[in-house]
């Protein structure tokens, strides 16, 4: 069975959450005809009364064993019709979540980055690694991603570059009118920085793959494979 999750905030949709299940689902006809039956969507709608939170979503991931991870204005996780709730921090927006190798499950968001690590319980408490940030960084801001790596995880907030090697930060930062736009592509971290190009995050701090005359004059914002070849 396969499970994909919208998150329909980045509709202006703020209080739905849908999670699509895909599976195999026959009708009655099919059933009585003995047609092999056809997988259909069967779509579960939680509002804000059902979850007892805000559900506005930022972002979503899910573990081996089918549990639903969801940002919001907190952790909420979702094990069928079940749902908790676990703040991060006093953020109030969690925007990236992703498991890394180690089973954290690492997180960014509104002026936080850190990662959450299952309790004796069974429930999820948060590590800040805020702390750890040099003074350089006054206002952290919004960190938009996390991608975790073998020994750590790097982070992307506005106008950083924030890598975590499980014992101290190395911050990159850059200026740009908007913010950074970040992807993971064939197990790599990239960064499109408008003035220098894309970038891609090494252990030893960015390396520019592909200048900004090469790239035209538009914005870059995935990277994927077609036919073969590296696509923007």
């Amino acid at each position: 069975m396969t499970l994909a999750v919208t998150s329909v905030s980045q509709c202006r949709l703020p209080l739905m959450l849908l999670l699509a299940t895909a599976m195999a689902w026959p009708s009655f006809a099919e059933l009585s005809s003995g047609q092999e039956p056809v997988g259909q969507s069967v779509v579960s709608v939680y509002d804000s009364k059902t979850i007892g939170h805000d559900t506005t979503t930022w972002c979503a991931t899910q573990d081996s064993n089918g549990v639903f991870y969801i940002g919001g204005d907190q952790l909420l996780v979702a094990d069928g019709d079940r749902w908790k709730a676990y703040p991060m921090g006093t953020s109030y927006a969690v925007r990236s979540l992703e498991f890394g190798p180690d089973g954290r499950l690492w997180a960014a968001g509104m002026d936080e980055l850190g990662w959450f690590v299952r309790t004796d319980t069974g429930g999820w408490t948060y590590h800040s690694l805020r702390n750890q940030l040099p003074d350089s960084v006054k206002a952290l801001g919004d960190v938009w991603n996390v991608y975790p790596t073998a020994d750590g995880a790097i982070y992307v907030s506005d106008h950083h570059v924030f890598q975590w090697n499980g014992s101290q930060f190395k911050v990159t930062h850059y200026e740009v009118p908007r913010r950074l736009v970040s992807t993971r592509y064939n197990g790599a971290v990239y960064v499109y920085h408008p003035p220098t190009g894309l970038l891609r995050i090494d252990p030893s701090g960015p390396v520019t793959t592909a200048p900004a005359s090469s790239l035209g004059p538009n914005g870059l914002f995935w990277m994927g494979e077609m036919e073969g070849k590296t696509v923007y």
